[in-house]
């Protein structure tokens, strides 16, 4: 059988935007700017994940916090098996999430910025619900087929990490949920833990494991699909 090789992937960037103040549901959840925070040092997040509610003279008004994150994948070559997601929680915890597509970092040297806010895809899920966020410790969160194949097919996988009940199922309320991440941590730095089966040949050979394996016969194992038919 194949064997799967695992590595670990931190965010090349991370950062959050608190998208625009509207005063009605729709605005806020379709707003197309906001402002944008990139982390770089450890940060207490306590509000990454985010709606606010708030009622003013009889005006309602609703904002929106949304992460993102950038990976560069560049190093996987072959056939993703597994992949989760790590990021630990901090602060508070009432926002279920869900990671889904992303085409953020946008700006200069792939900086987040505030028009950013809108560039997440509702109809590309990375995950199921998360309905319990750990503080001070790892969530783990596991990726589904289509974080597989967007990982396969580029060198840099991008996610956006948002509310799940009312944000990416796109339901109004007058609650305020929401969840921290610690972005950019010493102790508890974001990561991307993936299982991949490289491209060409990945058995052993003769007790030789495929990791150890460059050529054989003076082919290169990347140009090598069977070894005597196997």
């Amino acid at each position: 059988m194949p064997s799967v090789t695992y590595t670990t992937i931190n965010p090349s960037y991370q950062g959050a935007i608190i998208g625009n103040s509207e005063t009605t549901w729709d605005g806020a959840r379709g707003a197309t700017n906001g402002t944008a925070y990139n982390y770089t040092t450890s940060t207490d997040a306590n509000a990454a994940v985010r709606i606010n509610y708030e009622s003013i003279k009889g005006l309602n008004y609703w904002t929106i916090n949304r992460s993102y994150l950038y990976f560069d994948v560049s190093s996987i070559s072959g056939t993703v098996d597994s992949a989760v997601l790590k990021i630990a929680g901090t602060s508070s915890s009432t926002a279920d999430i869900i990671v889904v597509a992303s085409t953020a970092f946008n700006g200069t040297s792939n900086a987040l910025i505030g028009t950013d806010f809108d560039n997440v895809s509702f109809s590309t899920p990375y995950s199921s619900e998360v309905a319990t966020w750990n503080l001070n410790s790892y969530n783990n969160i596991s990726l589904n087929s289509a974080a597989y194949s967007a990982i396969e097919s580029s060198s840099v996988f991008k996610v956006a990490i948002i509310e799940h009940d009312f944000d990416y199922s796109d339901v109004s309320t007058t609650t305020t949920p929401r969840s921290g991440i610690w972005f950019a941590d010493g102790t508890y730095p974001i990561e991307l833990y993936i299982g991949y089966v490289p491209s060409g040949y990945s058995d052993n050979v003769n007790g030789v494991s495929a990791a150890s394996i460059a050529s054989v016969n003076n082919v290169s194992a990347s140009s090598i699909a069977n070894i005597n038919g196997v």
